[in-house]
């Protein structure tokens, strides 16, 4: 059997009905090429967020975050200092996030 057809088998969606739309055939045939980590595997079926799923959305919110506090700073939004400073400090705690998951994921895994 090949890999396309076993792949093929035993995909599935995160609510488990059985599909083969494009997505999955890319991935299928990525994972062809010798790619481990192109596509669900039979361990992972792509049902599971895995930590570092989070660097792309947490790195989104954290330039957001930093953007809206520095144009509250600079008054070209208005809102009060209290506001300001909870953007800052909801920023900081984002971006130390995304860095240790960074880290991690670069050092660790």
């Amino acid at each position: 059997m090949k890999k396309t057809e076993a792949f093929r088998a035993t995909a599935r969606w995160p609510h488990g009905q059985k599909t083969w739309k494009r997505g999955l055939w890319i991935s299928a045939q990525i994972g062809d090429l010798g790619c481990e980590a192109a596509g669900p595997t039979a361990e992972n079926r792509g049902d599971t967020m895995r930590l570092f799923d989070l660097i792309v959305p947490l790195g989104f919110v954290t330039y957001s975050l930093l953007w809206l506090s520095v144009l509250s700073g600079t008054r070209k939004i208005k809102m009060g200092f209290k506001w300001h400073r909870r953007i800052g400090l909801i920023g900081i705690a984002t971006a130390s996030a995304h860095a240790a998951i960074v880290i991690y994921s670069e050092f660790f895994l």
